[in-house]
């Protein structure tokens, strides 16, 4: 058995003293830490050996976050805090390809309406704190998310289109819209301007008027580490919840 194969199991040892000690030779040990990871393919790797290669791999994915030029490039790789060193750039651009290539070409509205009822597209209301539900994968395959993500399925399927589509991010919650209309990917709703003032009061705006023009591409992004920092936070899960808060301000 090799050191790396050795320091895998002890990675699952019930004494947190041991597994203490062995964290700290893996992030100050960059070829062990290379050698134990490259032991772990082909299995489940131990969960703590996951949350050290995240730690790790930090200021990496902090730097590729904040050169990510738009929304589409940027938020797959919110992946790789529940998975590190995974790329799902190529596979969410084909899945997101192929919704625009069966979306009506209308307008916005008609694609909202269609991913709502058609193809399912919802907020996951049983499992709302769900680290999976901010991420693009993830939400493209189950077809549920936070409102800031079904609502940034719709915007991506939109701009395929060549469709005029803006974010709303009011407080609390992101709507779909659109010259004319709004439309809530959550709830599967049209929302007039009176439901959007009515919610924006009921969070402390005074209307919902200055959200109107639509968040830019960098702020959806930071709104959605946050939303990671927060859900992890409450999980316990400190590591990533450090990792997504720095997100959040690059």
């Amino acid at each position: 058995m090799s050191e790396a194969e050795a320091l895998l199991g002890l990675l699952d040892d019930p004494d947190p003293a041991v597994r203490r000690t062995l964290v700290r030779r893996l992030l100050d040990d960059a070829g062990l830490r290379e050698r134990v990871w490259s032991a772990s393919a082909g299995r489940t790797a131990p969960a703590l050996l996951t949350e050290t290669i995240v730690q790790a791999d930090a200021l990496e994915l902090v730097e590729a976050w904040g050169a990510a030029e738009d929304l589409e490039e940027a938020w797959p790789l919110l992946a790789r805090l529940q998975v590190p060193r995974t790329d799902h750039r190529v596979a969410c651009r084909s899945a997101l390809d192929a919704l625009a290539s069966r979306a009506p070409h209308g307008d916005a509205g008609a694609v909202a309406r269609w991913l709502s009822e058609d193809c399912g597209f919802a907020g996951d209301r049983e499992a709302y704190d769900d680290p999976r539900n901010s991420q693009l994968a993830e939400v493209l395959e189950r077809r549920a998310g936070l409102p800031i993500a079904v609502t940034g399925i719709w915007l991506l399927t939109c701009r395929r289109l060549g469709l005029a589509a803006r974010a709303l991010a009011l407080p609390a919650h992101v709507f779909a819209g659109w010259n004319g209309g709004a439309w809530d990917c959550f709830s599967g709703k049209a929302i007039s301007s009176e439901d959007l003032n009515t919610w924006a009061r009921a969070h402390g705006a005074p209307s919902a008027e200055p959200f109107l023009a639509g968040a830019e591409d960098r702020e959806l992004l930071q709104r959605m580490a946050r939303n990671l920092t927060a859900a992890y936070a409450r999980r316990g899960d400190l590591v990533r919840a450090a990792v997504a808060a720095l997100l959040a301000r690059a």
